[in-house]
């Protein structure tokens, strides 16, 4: 099913798309007030936001403007990719009927400021992105697994070298076919399968902390690479930065891996949504795990051919490829992997859910049992 988007105007700012939580959400904050403009595919053209159904806790009809009966309000249908430019028409609204909106922390404006950059869009977008590196990551590696065994086998006469490494070129592409499949595969599950939780307070500060703490890893990096003149660490301390900040994005939009605001969730229910976020947001960072891997095992390779053939000799070579080699194959094979882990551990939550809403049919059951000697009397 295709997300819900909406398009909202604040004065001359026209900002979109984002789903309807975040919509709901920056309705709660104070974000969007009952005047704006929204707009959707399937409207004519943009209205005001207390015309959508649900967006506000007061949930008042809409105002007579006088000339006729209200509008009907909207429910939300898919989004098209772009939206018309809207009219801003001016309107007046009584002081009473305008959202108060409360002090915010600047961590909520800090917030607010990395989503709007870092939006939904992004997040998807990124993610194709990593996946096509794999793939092509991995493209490059078979070619320069023949380069690193011809030229090596030059250097050292001994061209068994040059078969062993033609032998690996099959297993390579069958892994990159698996890796790319299950990339897709990863994603349908994430998008076909959902959670509910009753407020973003524990996004928000999951993503506080993510931030917080890849900015750490990576200024880390630098003061332990930068005296000991160890640049590589400043490469692991990168890929820590990416990792967390990725994971950030992610708790930001929660959307992107179909997890649902719903304010009159019971605990349980939120339990279960909060584990479901944290094994959705890790099957989210496979795909760019599997297209870093790929990219950095074929980069290796190609500097052993270096070395190999011009640099510190044969065996400092070998010892690079079998690194190279290891990375090509966690990258190939993670996106399997967590396929089946996250089967099973949906498996145990869909269980655990089944038990939850045990008690609430049991009331429902004895609710219909009291009713019936009085509907027979």
């Amino acid at each position: 099913m295709t997300p819900i988007e909406w398009f909202y105007a604040k004065g001359d700012k026209h900002s979109g798309p984002v789903n309807s939580v975040e919509l709901k959400r920056l309705a709660t904050a104070g974000e969007i007030k009952p005047d704006d403009l929204v707009w959707r595919e399937g409207m004519a053209e943009w209205t005001v936001a207390r015309n959508v159904r649900g967006l506000f806790e007061e949930d008042a009809k809409p105002a007579n403007t006088g000339a006729g009966a209200p509008p009907k309000l909207i429910d939300p249908v898919p989004m098209p990719a772009a939206a018309p430019t809207p009219t801003v028409v001016a309107t007046t609204v009584p002081m009473a009927q305008r959202s108060t909106r409360t002090t915010r922390h600047l961590f909520d404006l800090f917030l607010d400021f990395v989503r709007s950059q870092f939006t939904a869009a992004f997040v998807e977008s990124t993610t194709r992105l990593f996946v096509a590196a794999g793939k092509f990551g991995l493209f490059a590696a078979m070619a320069f697994i023949v380069l690193f065994s011809l030229l090596v086998a030059m250097k050292t006469h001994e061209f068994t070298l040059l078969l062993g490494g033609i032998a690996f070129l099959p297993i390579l592409a069958v892994l990159q076919y698996v890796g790319v499949r299950f990339c897709d595969a990863l994603d349908r599950l994430n998008r076909n399968t959902s959670a509910n939780i009753s407020s973003t307070a524990f996004l928000d500060c999951f993503a506080l902390l993510n931030i917080a703490g890849g900015a750490a890893i990576l200024i880390g990096s630098l003061a332990a690479a930068i005296p000991e003149k160890e640049f590589w660490k400043i490469i692991l301390g990168l890929a820590g930065f990416v990792v967390s900040e990725y994971i950030a994005f992610i708790a930001l939009n929660p959307g992107t891996i179909n997890i649902n605001l719903v304010p009159d969730a019971r605990a349980g229910e939120e339990a279960l949504g909060l584990i479901s976020f944290l094994v959705k947001s890790l099957l989210k960072l496979v795909p760019v795990i599997f297209g870093a891997f790929a990219v950095v095992g074929s980069l290796l390779l190609l500097y052993a051919s270096v070395e190999g053939f011009a640099g510190s000799g044969p065996l400092v070579a070998m010892s690079i490829a079998m690194n190279a080699g290891a990375a090509l194959l966690v990258s190939a094979a993670l996106p399997f992997v967590a396929y089946l882990v996250f089967l099973m551990i949906y498996l145990g939550l869909d269980v655990l859910r089944a038990i939850l809403v045990i008690p609430s049919k049991l009331d429902n059951l004895q609710n219909r049992e009291a009713k019936s000697p009085g509907e027979t009397a």
